[in-house]
């Protein structure tokens, strides 16, 4: 089974609380503090989010979250909901030949 990845990128707090629930998520965590253009490039997958603090993040698969008191569930609410987004999107558009259908 192919796990999604989620990047933490720059967050330590927020790295630290989502490794210890770890086990019941059905997440890969990746903690990230610089950006590289490897990264980008590697990191930009259907099944990849990245959380941040800020808007200046370049991935196109991202979810910020501020500097303030979030619960779990309401996060991982996030995450899936964005999961789920991006995951229609890609199968909604479907290109054939010359053509795109956009259900």
């Amino acid at each position: 089974m192919n796990l999604r990845k989620i990047i933490i990128f720059q967050h330590e707090v927020l790295f630290n609380v989502l490794n210890e629930i770890n086990e019941i998520l059905n997440f890969n965590l990746i903690k990230i503090d610089e950006l590289s253009k490897e990264d980008i490039e590697k990191y930009s997958e259907l099944d990849t989010l990245v959380i941040s603090k800020s808007e200046k993040v370049q991935f196109k698969n991202r979810l910020v979250v501020e500097e303030k008191p979030i619960k779990i569930e309401k996060l991982l609410e996030l995450i899936n909901l964005k999961f789920l987004k991006d995951k229609f999107n890609y199968q909604s558009d479907v290109s054939i030949g010359s053509y795109k259908l956009n259900l």
